[in-house]
């Protein structure tokens, strides 16, 4: 017991202090370590009732975009931090189409923001898991203009913002962005 205790107590000690070190679950939810040395501060990043911030990131169509083309632009937008290797990305995916599907035409619009480094894997997921919006990564893994800017240290992860660009929820999964997007668009 006592042994048990300490070897809990010595893992906790070595998280705590590894300032420049993220754990995050990968396809196998096993740990993974991330390097995040030059992310923003999480809580900060993803702060509620700030307003995004814009980045410049390669699309899907292979031209750089802003994230500023879409949000602040009257809808509600999801940010969507995903990678096609990651199993609870994939699994979280069938939540995000149902709701893009049911608020779309509301005014709802999600953009996919991948921590990929291969382009034919990336390409190929937004194919298979049927996502039809608007896709951005610059193939760099962890290491993604998305990762630094918004202190992303494990994923998936997500940052909802309203119709001015103000960010009014994070990390919504399963039905829970469903319910924040009935109580957006059914009042």
């Amino acid at each position: 017991m006592k042994k048990t205790i300490l070897l809990s107590t010595a893992f906790a000690l070595f998280l705590a202090l590894s300032p420049n070190k993220a754990y995050s679950s990968n396809n196998n939810d096993a740990l993974m370590e991330v390097n995040n040395t030059e992310q923003a501060p999480q809580s900060e990043a993803k702060a509620i009732g700030k307003m995004f911030t814009d980045l410049v990131i390669n699309g899907s169509d292979g031209r750089k975009h802003r994230l500023s083309e879409w949000c602040g632009k009257g809808n509600y937008v999801l940010i969507d931090f995903w990678a096609s290797w990651c199993g609870p990305c994939r699994r979280e995916m069938p939540n995000v189409v149902r709701c893009y599907e049911a608020y779309h035409k509301k005014g709802f619009e999600v953009i996919g923001i991948s921590f990929d480094n291969n382009k034919a894997a990336w390409l190929e997921a937004i194919k298979e898991l049927n996502m039809p919006w608007i896709h951005l990564s610059d193939l760099a893994g962890w290491k993604s203009v998305g990762a630094s800017t918004y202190g992303i240290r494990s994923i998936p992860s997500n940052i909802l913002l309203d119709k001015n660009g103000k960010i009014i929820a994070v990390d919504l999964r399963g039905y829970a962005l469903d319910e924040q997007l009935e109580k957006i668009f059914n009042k």
